[in-house]
């Protein structure tokens, strides 16, 4: 039942999300089209995949989360260069993999750590492993506006997404973007209003 549930919870995402077109937003759009969408092989992807298959049972699913999203870290790192990196709980491998692929002289920190730093980059919080309305108010006082925080597996449970709602409606969050095996959510504090967008991926 708890896989069904899952399934279909994929089946609705996929029936409301847009892709690239309809999107009014030309930093979401840019995003999508740039980032989100590059499909195109890279050698990198060789390296995260041998990676994973060394050091978990089935490489195509690390945590629950499928190897494409470990891909599009990657690629989102790329794109935006956090310097400094908060994670929310324990890191696969595979994540901070892709990371340091991406930017070698990151910083990769906890959560808990956060009060040496200025203000972090990125927020990585795993929705499946703790409660991350807790998480992000704790990571509230850090936040500034070109701080990132990124959610996964936002749709494994009924009371994962309820939080999730929570989360981007809050009234410092500009942006969210739903991938359906991971949140995006902005601060940016040029925006007049909030906007939510889902996004098939």
């Amino acid at each position: 039942m708890y896989n069904l549930r899952y399934g279909l919870n994929y089946l609705r995402h996929r029936f409301v999300a847009n892709n690239r077109h309809g999107i009014h937003s030309p930093f979401v759009y840019k995003l999508i089209d740039t980032v989100i969408y590059d499909y195109s092989p890279q050698k990198v992807y060789r390296e995260i995949a041998a990676y994973a298959k060394a050091h978990h049972p089935d490489k195509r699913l690390i945590n629950t989360l499928p190897l494409k999203v470990y891909q599009l870290i990657y690629r989102l790192a790329v794109y935006f260069n956090p310097r400094v990196i908060a994670f929310a709980g324990d890191d696969n491998g595979v994540l901070s993999l892709s990371i340091k692929k991406a930017v070698p002289d990151a910083i990769l920190t906890d959560v808990n750590r956060l009060s040496g730093y200025n203000s972090p980059d990125w927020v990585m919080i795993d929705a499946s492993r703790g409660d991350i309305i807790h998480a992000f108010n704790d990571c509230l006082q850090y936040i500034q506006s070109q701080t990132i925080m990124l959610f996964f597996n936002i749709h494994r449970k009924m009371e994962i997404e309820a939080a999730w709602k929570v989360v981007k409606t809050n009234k410092r969050v500009m942006l969210s973007i739903d991938l359906f095996y991971i949140g995006l959510v902005f601060f940016k504090e040029n925006r007049k209003e909030q906007e939510h967008f889902a996004i098939k991926y």
